[in-house]
């Protein structure tokens, strides 16, 4: 289970994070170009552990905050249709939580991450949030190329296919910027 290496506390009430790394090694920046995990512990006060509570998640993003809804979306705080995240949730010691994965689309040079739970209209989360930064790597990358390096068998006026790490703006991509070298 890839929650092993985290460990609750009584200081924390989430502990986890982001990572762009399947084997959810947390980080402080992730990107947007490759498939992101955001995920963790739970981990409630020990009075509270067997109550019924409702568990929120909430995103700071650029002096805005999110509260994700139990149908997964994000909805600012200025919505009038605020709901908790889970509802309704029988608090145990250590509560693995699998809040998004997927891509972001976007970057985000700061967000905040908060999870936390109400008991009888109280919240409980930590006053320290979990902070990580979303962006896009500086170096454009090939993820794949057809047809392949040392390709003996590729026709001299064939097809080239390039995919990259990113989506590109054809607008900005011209014949003259992409050099192809072959011999016969």
């Amino acid at each position: 289970m890839f929650f092993s290496q985290l460990a609750c506390d009584d200081q924390r009430i989430f502990a986890g994070g982001a990572s762009s790394d399947s084997g959810i090694s947390y980080s402080i920046q992730v990107s947007s170009v490759a498939p992101i995990t955001i995920s963790g512990l739970l981990c409630p006060q020990p009075e509270h552990i067997g109550e019924l509570a409702d568990i929120y998640v909430a995103f700071e993003i650029a002096d805005v905050i999110y509260f994700l809804n139990d149908a997964d979306q994000l909805l600012d705080l200025s919505s009038n249709e605020l709901s908790a995240y889970r509802q309704q949730v029988t608090l145990q010691s250590s509560m693995s939580q699998s809040i998004f994965s997927g891509l972001v689309g976007s970057t985000a040079p700061s967000v905040n991450l908060h999870v936390g739970y109400t008991l009888d209209d109280v919240f409980h989360f930590d006053q320290r949030p979990i902070n990580f930064s979303v962006g896009i790597p500086e170096k454009l990358s090939a993820l794949s190329v057809f047809p392949a390096q040392d390709d003996l068998a590729a026709a001299a006026s064939g097809e080239i296919k390039i995919s990259f790490d990113r989506q590109l703006d054809p607008a900005q991509v011209s014949n003259e910027m992409i050099k192809a070298f072959g011999w016969r």
